[in-house]
C-alpha cells in the first residue's frame, strides 16, 4: 500500500503518490459538484451561490489555516519516518489529532455564533444571505471531523501511504452523493439538505480513517510541549498562508458581490470546474513535501532535489493539458452548473481570462511545497504575505475600481502568482545553495 520515496526511480515514486491524491481531492470534489449541479437545476441559482459564493470562501479559509497545521504535522512525521524513529512517530500523531479536536471544537462554536455578522460584512447579496447562513451554520458542524481526517490522512500520506485516505473518502463521497439526490431531489430540503448530506459524510470518513490509525498507533489523547512546538514551527506558517490566500479571495468576493448575483454566481461556476487545476497541482506539491520531507530526514539530499525537478516537470504538463480542455470546452463545462444565459456568457469571459495564465501558479505551489519539507514554512509564508495578499488587495482596493471592470478583479490571482512565484524561486534556490554547503536551519 505504500510508495517508497527513499529508493527508486524518482519521477515514478512522485507520479504514483500523487495520483491517489489527485483522485482523492477530485472525489472530494465531486460531491461538491453533485452539490452544485443538484443545487442549480433543482433549486435555484440563487441557492448555488449560497452554497458556493461567500460562504465557500469563509469555509476554505478555516478549513485551509487547519489544513496547514496538519501540514506541520505530515511534514515532522515523514522526517521521522525517514530516519525510522517509530516512537516519536506515535507521539505525534496523537498529538496532531489532539491539536484538531481541540480546533474544531473551538470553531465550530465560534463559527456559528459569528457567521451572521460575517456574511453581512462580505456584503452578501440579501437575496441569498438567508440561505447562505443556513448552509454555513450547519456545515460548521461537521468542520470538527473534517479537520481530524485532514490530519489522519496527511499522517498516512507521510509514511507514504497515499491509498488508504483515497479508498475512505471514496466510501464517504459515495454516501453523500446518494444523500443528496435523497434531501434535495427527493424530499426537496434545499441547501439544508445540501449541508447535512456533507456533515454525515464527513463524520463517516473521520470515523473510518481513525478506525484504521487506530491500529497502527493506538490514538489517544495526548499534548507533549516539545512536539506541539515542532508541528506548530511548520504548520502555523503554513496555516497563515493558506488564510492568507483565502483572505484575499473574501476581500475579491466582496467586490465581485457588489457587480450583483449573476456576477457571484459566474465566479461560483468557474471556480468549480477551475477547482480541478487546484486540485491537482496541489496533490503534486503534497507528494513533493512528503518525497522532500523522507528524503531529508533520511539525509538523500540529492535525491530530494532530483524530486523537485520531477514535480516541477509533472506539473506544467498537466497544466498544458487541463488548460487546452478549459479553453475548448468551456461552454460545455459551465452549463453542468447553469443554463442561465448570462452567467455562462459571463463565467466563459472568465476562463479566458484567468485559465492561459494558470502556469504561473506552479511554481509558486510546487517548490513551497519542497520548502515544507525541508521545515521552511516562514519565509514563504511571508513572501506569500506580499504576494499573494499585500499586492491584490492593492490591486482590488485602488486600481480595480478606477475601471469599475469585472476583469480587473479577475486578473489580480495571477498578478500575485507571478510575484510571489519570483520570490519563491529565488529563496528556494538560495536555501538548495546553504544546505548543499553544509549549512542548516538557516532562515
Amino acid at each position: 500500500m505504500k510508495t517508497n520515496m527513499l529508493t527508486g526511480n524518482v519521477w515514478k515514486s512522485i507520479f504514483f503518490f500523487s495520483i491517489p491524491i489527485i483522485l482523492e481531492s477530485l472525489f472530494q470534489q465531486l460531491y461538491n459538484t453533485v452539490d452544485s449541479i443538484l443545487v442549480g437545476l433543482f433549486i435555484s441559482k440563487q441557492a448555488l451561490s449560497a452554497v458556493g459564493s461567500s460562504t465557500g470562501v469563509i469555509i476554505s479559509l478555516i478549513v485551509g489555516l487547519f489544513a496547514g497545521l496538519a501540514t506541520g504535522v505530515t511534514v515532522n512525521v515523514s522526517q521521522l519516518f525517514g530516519q525510522n524513529d517509530e516512537v516519536h512517530i506515535k507521539d505525534t500523531v496523537n498529538c496532531g489529532i489532539t491539536i484538531a479536536l481541540i480546533n474544531g471544537v473551538t470553531i465550530t462554536v465560534i463559527g456559528i455564533a459569528t457567521a451572521e455578522y460575517v456574511l453581512g460584512a462580505m456584503h452578501t447579496p440579501s437575496d441569498i444571505l438567508a440561505e447562505a447562513l443556513k448552509y454555513l451554520r450547519i456545515y460548521l458542524l461537521g468542520l470538527t471531523p473534517t479537520l481530524i481526517y485532514n490530519t489522519c490522512a496527511g499522517i498516512l500520506r507521510a509514511i507514504g501511504d497515499s491509498k488508504r485516505p483515497l479508498y475512505f473518502l471514496v466510501l464517504s463521497s459515495a454516501l453523500n452523493i446518494a444523500l443528496d439526490i435523497i434531501f434535495i431531489v427527493i424530499f426537496r430540503f434545499g441547501v439544508v439538505g445540501v449541508a447535512v448530506s456533507s456533515v454525515i459524510s464527513q463524520i463517516l470518513g473521520c470515523v473510518l480513517i481513525c478506525m484504521y490509525l487506530n491500529k497502527k498507533y493506538n490514538i489517544g489523547i495526548l499534548l507533549k510541549g516539545y512536539i506541539v512546538k515542532r508541528i506548530l514551527g511548520i504548520g502555523l506558517p503554513a496555516g497563515l498562508q493558506s488564510v492568507m490566500f483565502s483572505f484575499t479571495n473574501i476581500i475579491s468576493q466582496v467586490y465581485i458581490n457588489k457587480f450583483g448575483t449573476d456576477y457571484v454566481t459566474a465566479w461560483t461556476v468557474y471556480t468549480k470546474i477551475g477547482v480541478v487545476f487546484f486540485t491537482i497541482i496541489t496533490a503534486y506539491g503534497v507528494a513533493v513535501t512528503t518525497f522532500v520531507g523522507q528524503n531529508y530526514g533520511a539525509d538523500r539530499k540529492e535525491r530530494l532535489w532530483r524530486g523537485v525537478k520531477s514535480g516541477l516537470c509533472i506539473s506544467y504538463l498537466s497544466t498544458i493539458v487541463i488548460s487546452a480542455i478549459y479553453l475548448l470546452f468551456k461552454r460545455q463545462l459551465l452549463m453542468l452548473f447553469t443554463r442561465d444565459e448570462n452567467v455562462l456568457k459571463l463565467g466563459a469571459e472568465v476562463v479566458k481570462c484567468i485559465v492561459p495564465l494558470y502556469f504561473t501558479y506552479v511554481a509558486m505551489e510546487l517548490l513551497i511545497g519542497a520548502l515544507k519539507g525541508l521545515g521552511k514554512s516562514f519565509v514563504p509564508m511571508c513572501m506569500t504575505a506580499f504576494g499573494v495578499c499585500f499586492l491584490r488587495v492593492v490591486w482590488l482596493v485602488f486600481i480595480q475600481p478606477k475601471y469599475n471592470d469585472f476583469r480587473m478583479i479577475v486578473w489580480s490571482l495571477p498578478i500575485g502568482w507571478i510575484i510571489t512565484s519570483i520570490l519563491i524561486i529565488a529563496y528556494y534556490l538560495f536555501i538548495k545553495t546553504k544546505i548543499r554547503s553544509g549549512v542548516k536551519n538557516e532562515f
